[in-house]
C-alpha cells in the first residue's frame, strides 16, 4: 500500500459536485412582466369592420395609451413589457449580471366606434 487513505464520500461529493457547476454554470434568472398581451385566439375573434371598441375593451380591459389621430381615427394601444434580469456565473471563477427587455405593443384603429384594423409591433 502506499499509505494514501480515501477521501470520505461526503468531501467527495462536495468535490464533484463543484466541479459541475464549474463546467456547467449556474444562473440565476427573475422576469417581471407588466400590461397587456393580447393572446393570437383573442386577437383571431377581433373581426375587423364588426368588433366594437366597448366589446374589445370588455375583453382585453383598458388600453395603456389612446389616441387621436389627426384623420379623427382613435387608436387603442396595448402593451406589453417582458424585462428578465439575472446572473450567470460559475463559482470562484466569474460571475456576470445582465439584462433583457421584450416589448409588445398591439393597436386597434377605431373609427366611429369600430375596429377597423389592428395590427402588432415587437421589439427588443
Amino acid at each position: 500500500m502506499n499509505g494514501c487513505k480515501p477521501l470520505p464520500a461526503l468531501l467527495m461529493s462536495a468535490v464533484l459536485a463543484w466541479l459541475l457547476c464549474c463546467v456547467a454554470g449556474c444562473a440565476q434568472i427573475n422576469v417581471e412582466a407588466q400590461g397587456t398581451l393580447p393572446s393570437d385566439s383573442r386577437l383571431a375573434s377581433v373581426k375587423e369592420g364588426a368588433t366594437t371598441r366597448d366589446t374589445l375593451i370588455a375583453a382585453l380591459g383598458e388600453p395603456q395609451y389612446i389616441r387621436v389621430l389627426n384623420d379623427g381615427k382613435e387608436q387603442l394601444v396595448y402593451e406589453y413589457r417582458e424585462r428578465e434580469t439575472g446572473e450567470r456565473y460559475v463559482p470562484l471563477i466569474f460571475k456576470q449580471g445582465y439584462q433583457k427587455t421584450r416589448i409588445v405593443r398591439t393597436y386597434f384603429e377605431v373609427v366611429n366606434g369600430v375596429i377597423t384594423r389592428y395590427w402588432r409591433e415587437k421589439g427588443p
